[in-house]
């Protein structure tokens, strides 16, 4: 059993908070590309542990802190 996090910011994630621009011409276009077909989801568990996945066409990686 892990022991519980200990928090590392005062605040919640807002995943607004942050726009990201993407690089003009082919270059900008691939990077949209990808973005739209690796979504990301994630989910906090009752110990505070968030888990974070992304899928990237068939293949679903996940990471915690």
């Amino acid at each position: 059993m892990l022991d519980r996090p200990l928090p590392e910011v005062p605040f919640a994630y807002t995943p607004d908070l942050v726009y990201f621009a993407y690089d003009p011409g082919v270059r900008g276009d691939l990077q949209r590309f990808w973005d739209v077909i690796t979504p990301e989801f994630g989910w906090r568990t009752k110990y505070g542990t968030e888990v974070k996945c992304i899928m990237v066409l068939v293949i679903i990686g996940c990471g915690w802190k």
